[in-house]
């Protein structure tokens, strides 16, 4: 993806959350989600950081409604397992890097915007 896009990204600025999830997912959601009745929920975790972007993160998916489960800003944080154990509960699996102890699910691994904790 850098290679393509001829920049290094780093832990501030990735082309690639940019290109690979929120230009596809609102075109799909341009497409498909009407927002009279479509929340977005938005997976970013409970830092002072991520928790400081949430007003421009709602503001670029108007006229969605947006929700932040992990941050509590809107509703009471939840904890990342909780979430998991709850996807599983309703037949959803979660992605395949949580099995093997990753803390999320972003370029097998290796996301240049994950924290130490290995959250992005």
């Amino acid at each position: 993806m850098f290679r393509d896009v001829r920049f290094l990204g780093n832990d501030r600025l990735a082309p690639c959350t940019r290109l690979l999830k929120q230009i596809p997912c609102r075109e799909w959601m341009d497409a498909h989600a009407d927002p009279a009745d479509t929340l977005v929920y938005v997976g970013i975790e409970n830092t002072r950081r991520d928790r400081a972007r949430i007003p421009a993160i709602a503001r670029n998916w108007k006229p969605w409604v947006t929700r932040f489960p992990l941050c509590g800003k809107r509703e009471p944080a939840r904890a990342k397992e909780d979430l998991l154990t709850e996807a599983r509960a309703l037949g959803v699996a979660p992605p395949r890097m949580y099995e093997p102890g990753f803390g999320h699910n972003n370029c097998g691994g290796a996301c240049v915007r994950a924290s130490a904790s290995g959250s992005a």
